[in-house]
């Protein structure tokens, strides 16, 4: 899946610092983010990532959605499906 511009985002997100694509051999691109407070108040970021094609068709057909997150604790997140204007 890859990270859209979408319309309500209030943030561009680079790599972290120190983070070196040729040495790690991981592309990291800027994550487009939305900043709010969820209904008790608390932060909260919301990124928006549009499946491929063939993403698509692999989910249609049973895949599942992998997460990864670096580190050795596991935020709390939530993985949903919201309606957005993609910017181009």
């Amino acid at each position: 899946m890859r990270p859209v511009e979408f319309s309500g985002q209030t943030h561009h997100f680079g790599p972290p610092r120190g983070f070196n694509e040729s040495a790690d051999k991981v592309q990291c691109g800027g994550l487009p983010i939305r900043a709010s407070r969820d209904a008790d108040g608390g932060a909260l970021l919301q990124s928006m990532w549009k499946p491929t094609p063939a993403e698509l068709a692999a989910l249609a057909a049973g895949a599942c959605v992998r997460v990864s997150v670096w580190g050795t604790a596991h935020p709390p997140i939530a993985i949903e499906v919201e309606q957005v204007e993609v910017l181009p």
